[in-house]
């Protein structure tokens, strides 16, 4: 649901331009995945998301603060592949695979680091990466 309207005036997002921030913040981006869902972000006003989002960036914070390498490198983006690997027999380009590879051996690197007994103290991005379990 889409709070902003009965708190911001109707141009408030446009005279702030907001757009403008987030293209800017979109350069930090390592794949289009993630410049796409930056882009479509709005102003929230739901005070659990805001807190969330505060805690997971104080986590963030934290984490590169203490020298722990976190595995943000670019990547390509799979979902066009993933029709392919749903049929049979498919065969994909070897760089088509290495994309693949690139991408499992990223999320393994985050597995890995909150998967530690250190990793309590990260709850937020956490619950993020357990959230990526496929079953």
């Amino acid at each position: 649901m889409d709070h902003t309207a009965t708190i911001l005036p109707s141009d408030a997002i446009e005279r702030l331009e907001f757009h403008k921030f987030l293209e800017w913040a979109s350069r930090f981006c390592k794949a289009s995945p993630g410049i796409q869902s930056l882009l479509r972000l709005q102003p929230d006003i739901d005070h659990g998301n805001i807190v969330r989002g505060l805690e997971e960036v104080k986590e963030a914070i934290k984490v590169i603060s203490s020298g722990q390498p976190l595995p943000l490198i670019e990547y390509e983006d799979i979902r066009p592949l993933l029709p392919v690997l749903r049929i049979h027999d498919s065969v994909l380009p070897i760089e088509e695979v290495l994309s693949i590879r690139r991408l499992l051996n990223i999320i393994e690197g985050f597995y890995q680091l909150f998967s530690t007994e250190e990793a309590t103290e990260y709850r937020q991005l956490k619950s993020i990466v357990d959230s990526w379990q496929y079953d």
